[in-house]
């Protein structure tokens, strides 16, 4: 049995991001996801601004090799997860459950009061999944002004069927 570690990533994991990246796009049915987007990957430069502030963790085998990642950012006083993804061969194994948890403690870390994020709402391994993990839809009327562009943004480039969710964070000294 195959064992990981979730750590922040390393400056030699960057590079394999995207290979990353590409192979969990390629799951994506071809009814929510343009081949452009399928194609594109996060920019270096994101990446290494998220991992100096912290905010880039990687699931690494026993061997040190990345198979998965998540990336939050800081957005008006809330915890927005970027872009999470694990490699088709090991999904299943609750690599994308402990990144989120990752993001989760970060948030509660940083005393933020959620976590948001935008995700296709019928892909199996996307809305439904979330909200095993405690997330909520985001009715439309109740998004913030960043969400609502970020959806837009969305529709724009072809994406579609897309959602924002929410997670609520108890911050409490006693729940961290």
């Amino acid at each position: 049995m195959i064992q990981y570690t979730i750590e922040q990533a390393r400056e030699q994991d960057l590079v394999k991001l995207a290979s990353i990246e590409r192979a969990a796009a390629a799951l994506f049915p071809n009814s929510v996801i343009t081949p452009e987007e399928r194609d594109s990957v996060v920019p270096i430069e994101q990446l290494v601004e998220a991992r100096l502030q912290g905010r880039l963790w990687v699931a690494l085998t026993q061997q040190r090799e990345p198979v998965g990642f998540i990336i939050a950012a800081l957005e008006h006083g809330s915890g927005f997860i970027v872009e999470v993804n694990v490699l088709p061969d090991h999904q299943g194994r609750g690599l994308g459950r402990a990144l989120i948890q990752s993001v989760v403690k970060w948030a509660c870390k940083e005393g933020l009061s959620r976590v948001t994020l935008t995700t296709f709402s019928e892909v199996p391994w996307n809305a439904p999944f979330y909200e095993r993990l405690g997330f909520c839809r985001i009715d439309r009327s109740q998004l913030t002004a960043e969400l609502a562009r970020k959806l837009d943004d969305e529709k724009h480039r072809g994406l579609r069927g897309r959602v924002a969710m929410e997670r609520i964070i108890d911050a409490s000294p006693a729940r961290r």
